[in-house]
């Protein structure tokens, strides 16, 4: 058995792989799903994230994903991640104070910060590992 790869996976990429057309040329984002499903990635989450998950998937996507589905999606990444607790009074690190709780949760849980964000990936000096997508599948890839 491989081991299983924890991350704090940004928001934009979960809703991303969840909306995805399976086609001829599977995406990045679908890659990372099915990952998760079979049990070789982990995201590791918070309350935050969780409500941050189901805000942005109830507001922008609501004419396209019904509310059961969101529910049923919420439900899934509360259940099959590892919980950990809100970050308390994140510093201030990235050009986006609202990702700043995402690089507190990373470090206090001792993972990688995964995300495609222009204010993740560039955030000067970042207090965890910071990869892109590419990057986190082809780790996994390689420890499979």
């Amino acid at each position: 058995m491989t081991a299983r790869a924890f991350a704090v996976i940004d928001v934009s990429l979960l809703i991303a792989g969840l909306i995805s057309r399976r086609g001829e040329r599977e995406s990045a984002t679908v890659s990372l799903i099915d990952l998760w499903l079979a049990g070789a990635i982990e995201p590791v989450v918070c309350p935050a994230l969780i409500d941050e998950f189901e805000r942005v998937l109830r507001e922008k996507f609501a004419t396209y994903i019904p509310s059961e589905d969101v529910d049923g999606y919420v439900e899934i990444l509360a259940s099959c991640s590892h919980m950990h607790p809100d970050p308390q009074d994140p510093p201030r690190i990235c050009r986006d104070p609202h990702d700043d709780y995402l690089f507190a949760l990373a470090v206090e849980s001792g993972v990688s910060l995964m995300s495609t964000d222009r204010d993740i990936l560039e955030t000067a000096d970042p207090p965890c590992r910071v990869l892109g997508i590419g990057d986190f599948l082809r780790e996994v890839r390689r420890s499979e």
